[in-house]
């Protein structure tokens, strides 16, 4: 169980989370790329600014979960409840709401029995194991969920409302900003961001105005998070505070 974690700006790129216990996790600015959180419980769970791109959502309980300038593209959301989420300036495009998996283009009885078998030989026996085999029984394609196309119109509303890229790149810089200069967990949280800043995931365009103005802003004397910082990640943020030259930053608010 990782219930109440503190996962803040962590890599879990690719991890395998399904029926996972993550209710009231902090997982602002967590990169969750690809991640498999198939019927996972993230009720009241804290994913500001988090990236859900292409993440494998089906079934997952958002009940109060925090959603707030998060990234959801290309994810897969069949039977996900976020009608009581908060995912104001969230970024939904292009996500799956229906029972089309990837790698189970025909989501039929015999798969979800096939991956049903795959929890049980990833999750060890007791009283886990019988929580996720429990929670995923939501993906059963044989059983009918009363509320599922409400869940999919809900998902469609979000994508409407999401902001155009620009705006949506400066309300999550906001959102980072406050997740990396915050104490709690320095420096590793800050150190997380900078890395997926500066990777091939990055939410940000390549030429953002808002990635050298968040590096000058994490290089600052008073952004408490930083403290701690390996010259590495110090020596990444200047070089891509230093992108000020393309854009429109205040070269005042930088630090050297």
């Amino acid at each position: 169980m990782l219930n109440n974690a503190a996962l803040q700006g962590a890599n879990l790129l690719d991890a395998q989370l399904q029926g996972a216990w993550l209710q009231m996790a902090g997982l602002q600015g967590a990169w969750l790329h690809n991640t498999r959180l198939q019927g996972a419980w993230l009720q009241f769970a804290s994913l500001q600014g988090a990236l859900l791109d292409n993440a494998k959502l089906q079934g997952a309980s958002l009940d109060r979960a925090q959603l707030r300038s998060a990234s959801v593209r290309e994810a897969f959301i069949w039977r996900t409840d976020a009608r009581m989420a908060d995912a104001t300036d969230a970024w939904i495009n292009s996500s799956v709401s229906g029972p089309i998996m990837k790698f189970f283009p025909d989501w039929s009885a015999e798969s979800f029995s096939n991956y049903k078998q795959r929890i049980e030989k990833l999750v060890p026996e007791g009283a886990r194991r019988e929580s996720a085999l429990a929670r995923v029984n939501i993906l059963n394609p044989e059983t009918p969920l009363r509320e599922e196309q409400q869940m999919a119109e809900y998902w469609n509303k979000l994508q409407s409302l999401s902001p155009a890229p620009a705006d949506y790149e400066a309300k999550l810089a906001n959102q980072w900003r406050l997740i990396g200069c915050s104490a709690d967990g320095a420096p590793y949280v800050l150190a997380g961001l900078i890395r997926t800043m500066d990777s091939a995931y990055s939410p940000f365009s390549s030429d953002s105005v808002e990635v050298p103005r968040l590096a000058a802003a994490f290089l600052k004397d008073d952004c408490a998070g930083a403290p701690g910082l390996s010259e590495d990640a110090r020596a990444t943020l200047k070089a891509l505070r230093d992108r000020a030259a393309r854009s429109s930053i205040n070269p005042s608010s930088q630090t050297q």
